[in-house]
């Protein structure tokens, strides 16, 4: 029986974030729904709403302007009030959190490709003579037709009406979740409660995503008394070095987590984590009901580290394509003043300014030093970035150099947007393609053989078969698949004389755009006595 009921506490813990209660009736309810942006700024969010009823203020596409009186600020973001939505057992209601252009003027209209989050809310939530607050991250989606997210769904958040708790808003910037992550809990309501050490409940779902495109996840935890004092810790269930905060506990008044005036019930607080390393108890990294901070320490304006290309998609973030090319990416949008201008003065004006948000510069100092040193600005031949008109916002640049980069030295990029109140500053170590490709043998008697043993036997005294050749396989974490272009180049290495016995080492070689250059050798054994083939 007592095992029964732990598998049976388990299974209920790991439902998901879109809670309802059981009892349902006929009738009409209310639900209230926040909305977070991940930057804090909100004066351009508007909202595009379906199915959720006729006699509700909200349906349709409403802008910021028309929503002025409607839209309302809490410690989470903003939020609507709809009220009066019909109590139903099936089917989905459309919410869609939309940026809007122009807004305040006549022209204000609503931009499609800011779609800040794109929902089909369950018709279930809504519990008749209550009110259901649901919560919502920037970049959550859970539509089911052509607009779903490629990389998963990302859930709304459903508070219970007649429950109070927490929500446990986890952000890893470096994307590295572990599979086994979780909360180590006690002292609330029995699914909010863990079975055991080493054995995490598995609360989180993947509620939002970052601009850089990283899942934020999410979980809650319900009180069962407030008299009690709950505790909770995140960890991945790998004992004391795999804790990502020490204990988080909302009732005492000397923990980071305290809350002193908790939401009321059918609300939610938040605690907000952001990832600073694994065996970190100091609560340096736990925030309570407080975005801020939470966005500055998550989503801090940077230039994108560098990922190669692998399993369908091509390379990102910042790096250099080859000697006199480099890609730039930055985690946040930023405003496109080249499309704002109007005359080709303001738009010559505007393209030198993104210009100027660039520099690179070739790091001078040793790779162990304590301070760094740079040397002169390295001249630009252009900057290149999106300039339809559709491109109101910019992540993306290509920048063209005058000179060739040298693979055997190490270069920074600057960025810097000259705001002169919040400027948004960064700097990133240049990637460098300094990795040769990789020469695979994918021959059945030469995969992951040493290449002292990679021996084929060729007949003595017959002309050679090119069959007898090993298949080989070339990948390059930049270039991709340069197969193709392997070669045996001439010199010792080169040589085979089908009349003469003995052992001939071939070496075959590529190169890749970078001048990277891999080699490996195999040999032909040319023999009377052949063993095969």
């Amino acid at each position: 029986m007592k095992k029964f009921l732990c598998v049976l506490l388990m299974a209920i813990s790991s439902v998901l974030l879109v809670q309802t209660v059981s009892v349902r009736a006929e009738g009409k309810g209310n639900l209230v729904i926040h909305f977070q942006k991940l930057d804090g700024e909100y004066e351009d969010v508007g909202l595009n709403t379906w199915g959720i009823g006729a006699d509700t203020w909200a349906e349709g596409i409403k802008g910021p302007t028309a929503l002025s009186e409607k839209t309302k600020t809490d410690d989470f973001g903003i939020f609507w009030e709809l009220n009066d939505v019909p109590v139903r057992s099936e089917g989905s209601m459309g919410f869609q959190a939309v940026g809007f252009d122009n807004v305040g003027q006549e022209t204000e209209v609503q931009n499609w490709s800011r779609k800040y989050a794109n929902h089909e809310i369950q018709n279930s939530v809504v519990v008749a003579d209550k009110t259901v607050h649901i919560y919502v991250f920037e970049g959550s989606n859970t539509r089911t037709n052509e607009e779903k997210d490629a990389d998963g769904e990302s859930t709304y958040i459903v508070a219970n009406p007649d429950k109070q708790g927490i929500v446990i808003v986890y952000y890893d910037p470096t994307n590295s979740y572990e599979e086994n992550l979780g909360v180590h809990s006690d002292g609330f309501e029995a699914s909010s409660n863990a079975v055991g050490w080493n054995n995490p409940l598995k609360i989180f779902n993947n509620a939002g995503k970052s601009t850089v495109g990283t899942f934020i996840k999410a979980g809650i935890l319900y009180y069962e008394d407030l008299e009690k004092e709950p505790v909770a810790l995140l960890y991945y269930g790998d004992g004391d070095n795999s804790k990502k905060t020490g204990d988080i506990k909302p009732n005492t008044e000397d923990n980071a987590a305290y809350i002193e005036n908790k939401k009321a019930t059918g609300q939610l607080d938040f605690v907000y984590v952001v990832n600073k390393g694994n065996n970190n108890t100091t609560m340096n990294n736990v925030w309570v009901n407080n975005p801020e901070s939470f966005r500055k320490e998550a989503f801090a304006f940077e230039l994108v580290g560098f990922t190669p290309k692998a399993q369908g998609k091509e390379a990102s973030g910042t790096y250099a394509i080859d000697k006199r090319t480099v890609i730039v990416q930055t985690n946040q949008e930023l405003q496109n003043l080249y499309v704002l201008a109007e005359t080709d003065d303001e738009k010559l004006a505007a393209d030198n300014k993104i210009k100027s948000w660039f520099k690179i510069k070739e790091i001078t100092s040793a790779v162990d030093a304590t301070t760094e040193t740079y040397g002169e600005e390295i001249a630009f031949e252009s900057v290149d970035y999106a300039k339809g008109t559709s491109n109101k916002t910019l992540k993306d640049f290509v920048i063209t150099l005058k000179n060739d980069l040298d693979i055997n030295k190490r270069y920074k990029v600057f960025f810097n947007d000259g705001d002169l109140e919040t400027p948004r500053e960064a700097e990133l170590e240049l990637d460098l393609d300094r990795e040769k490709p990789v020469i695979r043998f994918v021959s059945p008697n030469f995969s992951g053989v040493a290449e002292a043993d990679r021996i084929i036997e060729i007949a003595w005294n017959k002309k050679f078969d090119q069959n007898k050749f090993p298949i080989i396989m070339v990948t390059d974490n930049r270039d991709g698949d340069l197969t193709q272009h392997f070669y045996v180049p001439s010199g010792e290495f080169s040589k085979l004389n089908t009349n003469i016995e003995g052992d001939y080492v071939i070496m075959v070689q590529v190169e890749d755009a970078w001048g990277n250059i891999a080699q490996e050798k195999f040999t032909f054994r040319v023999t009377r006595k052949i063993k095969w083939g």
